[in-house]
């Protein structure tokens, strides 16, 4: 699916800024893109016997896409861009209320990646080595 941001008049544009986009539905909000996309994922492969995991980036991280994939029993791997409590129930947090990063800062690294990052304006080249911890 190809997706391009269609044109939004200027008076949902102040309901949106107003409102932090709360005043639409999830259906009418841009970021619904994400839902549909996981449920195509998960229509994709009827009778799995896999696990099926669908990734997004920090446009992806809506609780609305999280509960969905919740709802279809099936697994998302999203960037995160919200410091949010994990969920209580989570096997994966040991402490009710924890903020995501703090969490994920308690975690044993799974390995590293070397990213080669370009110049840009004044800064050189270089190389950034990342964790990777989830």
């Amino acid at each position: 699916k190809i997706y391009t941001r269609p044109q939004v008049d200027e008076e949902k544009k102040e309901i949106k800024k107003r409102s932090h986009n709360n005043a639409l539905s999830t259906k009418e909000k841009e970021s619904y893109r994400w839902i549909q996309s996981l449920e195509n994922t998960v229509n994709a492969f009827p009778g799995r016997t896999k696990d099926v995991i669908t990734i997004g980036d920090r446009e992806a991280d809506i609780y609305d896409l999280f509960a969905r994939a919740y709802q279809l029993d099936t697994h998302v791997l999203i960037r995160g861009n919200h410091n949010r409590k994990v969920n209580k129930k989570s096997p994966h947090s040991e402490k009710t209320g924890d903020k995501l990063w703090n969490l994920l800062k308690n975690q044993n690294s799974q390995g590293t990646i070397e990213i080669e990052i370009p110049k840009q304006s004044n800064k050189p080249s270089r190389k950034a080595i990342c964790q990777i911890s989830f």
